[in-house]
């Protein structure tokens, strides 16, 4: 039970830490003024998660 715990701590702060430093990153590429960059660091970050999240679906689908 103990490293059941320790994983899913380690997986939340994980994406947590993930989480912020995308936003954080954004929110520096907007202070500066390079609006082109941050929106498309948004777009192929979102983009490409939500393409791996597709990918991994259908594999498991399929592997299933």
């Amino acid at each position: 039970m103990e490293r059941v715990l320790l994983v899913g701590a380690g997986g939340v702060l994980g994406g947590y830490t993930t989480f912020s430093t995308f936003g954080y990153e954004t929110f520096q590429l907007i202070r500066d003024a390079q609006w082109p960059a941050a929106a498309a660091s948004v777009a192929l970050q979102v983009g490409l998660g939500i393409g791996g999240v597709w990918a991994g679906n259908t594999l498991a689908r399929l592997t299933a």
